[in-house]
């Protein structure tokens, strides 16, 4: 490695078994705090407590199983230190496609993400053109429009027939957030990647000082064992024609979103990069759909590549793909714990709202910052401005694309 290289442990080093174990439950601990965003969606399609957890544990097999293939070399694998999770990118359109067919509908989105994927990374050099900066960051920022709403609600307490804000919900949830921005922004550096997970500690602890978690959650989550086989069944991918090209939209906005992942893991294992390498990429991004593939067997949510373990793999200095492997492994063994599934199935609303807000001013953020690192041109301020107005308009405008065909409306309605 480069001596001005922060790296330690280089893509293909080997790593001794106690500090891959320490490294990879790091990794693990962090992925499983994203489980928040697929919880998040089963509360807001009202799934019952076994429904749940079946969501969670596909979502967590899916997610181990293409962690673990990014250990193989290319060209079966990427071959680098990737780690999926579930992708906050597909949180609206669960919430939305889950209404209308439920897991089924849910198994469906997650096959077609998959599929388009892979598609997708067979064309990588081709598309490449149709997908700049800007077009990026207009649809990471309608990410996090499309979040405020259920986002608000849940953190106030808010509902279709309840219009009052809650105070215990707005405690319980400042508490959280103030926990994550707290540490996000004044906490050093490695502290900074928990703060999501500590969040929901703090949030937690809030919980149960209001009153929110009493003892009959206790009981039931002591009631779960500890080993057990998953609660996972196959799911019949099933769902309404009219949803498909919202599917497909947003396949290929997870599909562009891995490209960037991957791109920094190219910087980050070589200090002299220069251009993509576009087969890595594409392994990358074909690695990332087979997830979507297996999550849509039993029902999960597509998952993606996460940059908060990207900056682990920074803070570490331990970037050996062995890593992937072995949080992989990790990440599976974590589904035969049915008490740790069962305790997550009873994070409380105000926790998950919080959560969601913060992703919400996170992608907010983020997709501003990506189509304004070019100087505007009056083709790109209406490229960028026409493409938000259309955006905006369902949300402003509740129903004003109630009349269209059923193939386009779902796209109308949806700002992404």
């Amino acid at each position: 490695m480069d001596s001005a290289s922060p790296i330690s442990r280089g893509v293909n080093d080997s790593v001794p078994w106690s500090e891959l174990v320490l490294v990879a439950a790091q990794h693990a601990v962090l992925i499983l705090a994203f489980l928040v965003y697929p919880l998040a969606a089963a509360q807001q399609l009202g799934l019952s407590e076994s429904h749940t957890a079946q969501f969670i544990t596909a979502c967590i097999v899916s997610a181990g199983l293409a962690t673990m293939i990014h250990f193989v070399p290319r060209p079966w694998g990427s071959g680098v230190l990737a780690i999926e999770v579930p992708t906050p990118i597909f949180l609206p359109a669960s919430v939305i496609i889950g209404h209308a067919g439920g897991l089924g509908a849910i198994a469906a989105m997650s096959l077609i993400s998959g599929l388009v994927g892979l598609v997708f990374s067979r064309l990588l050099r081709v598309l490449r053109s149709l997908f700049p900066a800007e077009v990026c960051g207009v649809a990471v920022m309608l990410l996090g429009i499309s979040l405020v709403k259920p986002g608000m609600m849940n953190a106030m307490g808010l509902d279709g027939l309840q219009t009052r804000v809650n105070p215990s919900h707005v405690l319980i949830s400042g508490v959280t957030l103030t926990t994550i921005v707290a540490i996000a922004v004044f906490g050093q550096h490695r502290l900074r990647l928990l703060a999501l997970a500590l969040g929901l500690i703090a949030g937690l602890i809030a919980s149960v000082l209001a009153g929110l978690l009493g003892l009959n959650e206790w009981h039931a989550v002591l009631d779960a064992p500890w080993l057990g086989w998953p609660e996972m069944a196959w799911v019949t991918p099933s769902i309404a024609p009219e949803l498909i090209p919202l599917c497909m939209v947003m396949a290929l906005v997870l599909s562009v979103d891995n490209i960037g992942m991957l791109v920094s893991i190219q910087r980050q294992i070589n200090p002299h990069w220069q251009q993509i390498d576009y087969r890595q990429a594409s392994a990358g991004v074909s690695i990332s759909s087979v997830g979507d593939v297996v999550a849509a067997l039993f029902g999960g949510m597509p998952t993606g590549i996460s940059s908060a373990n990207i900056s682990l793999a920074h803070a570490t200095g331990n970037v050996s793909r062995r890593v992937s492997l072995a949080t992989g492994l990790l990440l599976i063994l974590t589904a035969f714990t049915p008490r740790f599934v069962t305790a997550l199935t009873y994070l409380p609303k105000p926790v998950i709202g919080a959560v969601m807000v913060y992703a919400a001013a996170y992608m907010l953020v983020s997709g501003m910052s990506l189509f304004l690192t070019r100087l505007l041109s009056p083709r790109l301020i209406f490229v960028i401005g026409l493409a938000l107005v259309m955006g905006l308009t369902p949300a402003l405008i509740p129903g004003v694309f109630a009349q269209t065909p059923d193939l386009i409306r779902p796209i109308l309605e949806s700002p992404l």
